[in-house]
């Protein structure tokens, strides 16, 4: 199973293990100790797009890091990789599952956004058949998508993912994919937590792996997606109608790989499928730290109004 128009066909439970088995096999990355496996040479069929450390077909890419590591994927096969020294594994790890998790993705017909996302407490569940529901918060960089998610799962939510958020366009509405990668955080971040460095991200100095409080799993159906925004005082607003499209745009993980395929009326059909079945917010925060276990409180409060 692969592109956009294939999983519109599929329910959501079934889509989601489909998709589930899709991502797994790709992202079971191959090391290869010979360049000219991964090289851009081996991509197939006429190129989309190039550039000196990208290059994409309609059903592969390669990819070069600042480093040297170089990544190559084709639709239904594994994602490759060479590292040209072992310094360079650190980069390698960044970028898999960065940009190549997000190129896997669209290449695969699913959506990747710019996203963290969890299952709060009162939406958590024992009933296999049911989907938890679960809430995506996407912004700028720097916007402090991972540090709220993983606070709230230091509070009881489930963390489902951390920064990029891969979600299947199921019939009957969005599933959203667990993953297994650890959080990327800044070290005050971390203090604030009380969550231990896993190891420190020498490829960005000042951030650190960790392990989230708690994890979700299993699969969940997307209902929400908040945008995270800079403002006086705390308030979470509704976004309706064709106001949608205003936000959707920049919530697309490494969207030029998708706008690049230049198939403007499968980039439409991406954003109404979002439109149509999200429901979208706004929530506005102070930018200066305040009390944390307070900030943290009131966010939580605003977001058990979200059924």
């Amino acid at each position: 199973m692969s592109g956009f128009l294939s999983w519109l066909k599929l329910p959501m439970d079934e889509a989601a293990r489909e998709a589930q088995d899709v991502v797994s096999e790709a992202m079971d990355c191959r090391l290869e100790e010979d360049v000219r496996i991964v090289g851009r040479d081996r991509l197939e069929g006429p190129l989309l797009y190039e550039q000196d450390d990208f290059a994409l077909a309609q059903d592969a890419f390669w990819f070069k890091t600042p480093a040297g590591v170089q990544f190559s994927y084709q639709v239904g096969e594994t994602v490759r990789a060479w590292l040209p020294d072992p310094q360079s594994a650190a980069e390698y790890e960044i970028f898999l599952w960065g940009t190549v998790y997000g190129a896997v993705a669209w290449l695969n017909g699913l959506i990747p956004l710019h996203a963290s996302c969890v299952v709060m407490a009162h939406k958590q569940h024992d009933n296999a058949s049911v989907l938890p529901q679960a809430i995506a918060f996407t912004g700028d960089s720097g916007a402090g998508k991972s540090t709220l998610a993983a606070s709230l799962a230091v509070n009881g939510a489930s963390q489902l993912c951390d920064d990029t958020l891969v979600v299947i366009p199921a019939c009957d509405g969005l599933v959203a994919l667990p993953d297994n990668k650890p959080l990327k955080l800044w070290a005050d971040s971390l203090a604030l937590l009380q969550l231990d460095s896993r190891a420190e991200i020498s490829a960005v100095p000042g951030k650190h792996y960790a392990h989230s409080a708690r994890r979700m799993t299993r699969p969940c159906m997307l209902a929400d997606l908040i945008v995270l925004q800079v403002g006086s005082e705390f308030v979470l607003q509704t976004v309706e109608g064709r106001h949608k499209l205003a936000y959707l745009p920049a919530a697309l993980y490494r969207d030029i790989i998708h706008i690049k395929r230049a198939d403007h009326k499968l980039h439409g059909r991406v954003l109404t499928e979002l439109a149509t079945k999200l429901r979208i917010w706004t929530l506005t925060r102070p930018k200066e730290p305040g009390d944390f276990r307070a900030e943290l409180g009131e966010v939580e409060r605003l977001l058990q109004a979200i059924e």
